[in-house]
């Protein structure tokens, strides 16, 4: 069959495209390691201006490619942004249905608040006995510390020399 009968052989196509990798990997580093010839004629000048301006041209429409996509994303943004603030402005506030009276509204939640306040500060402490016995407790402690303490202030030296 020839030439091309060996091409078609399943595992030296295999073998083949390995070697193709390998040719490539070895030619992609020889041109990175690759330094240009000074001595070599560059483009005229006239090929050379043409072709910077193709290259200007190309980076400006890209550009102005890459600005026309962030305008569009921003005006999405901006759209999403005033549908979810339409959304808030319809919800019910505390679940309420008073849409132009929400200081109002607010205002009564925090009186509401308030007189809960009020009424925890003025509970009765008669009914937790236990409580109030170690509320007593705790004031008798205080009293008797509190002068003891106020003495060892004045002699700081002692207050030094006490190993805890």
């Amino acid at each position: 069959m020839g030439f091309f009968s060996s091409f078609t052989d399943a595992s030296k196509a295999q073998d083949e495209s390995v070697d193709t990798f390998e040719i490539g990997r070895t030619l992609l580093n020889k041109l990175e390691a690759a330094q240009p010839d000074s001595s070599a004629p560059g483009p005229e000048a006239s090929r050379q201006s043409v072709l910077d301006e193709n290259v200007q041209k190309k980076l400006s429409e890209e550009l102005a490619k890459l600005r026309k996509q962030e305008k569009e994303v921003q005006m999405q943004i901006n759209l999403a942004l005033e549908k979810e603030n339409l959304d808030r402005e319809d919800k019910p506030w505390f679940g309420r249905k008073d849409k132009g009276q929400s200081s109002h509204v607010m205002q009564q939640e925090l009186d509401r608040i308030k007189a809960q306040v009020e009424k925890y500060k003025r509970r009765d402490m008669s009914s937790f006995p236990d409580l109030q016995k170690a509320r007593e407790a705790v004031v008798q402690c205080y009293r008797y510390v509190r002068p003891h303490t106020s003495m060892l202030a004045h002699l700081p030296h002692l207050h030094a020399k006490i190993k805890y």
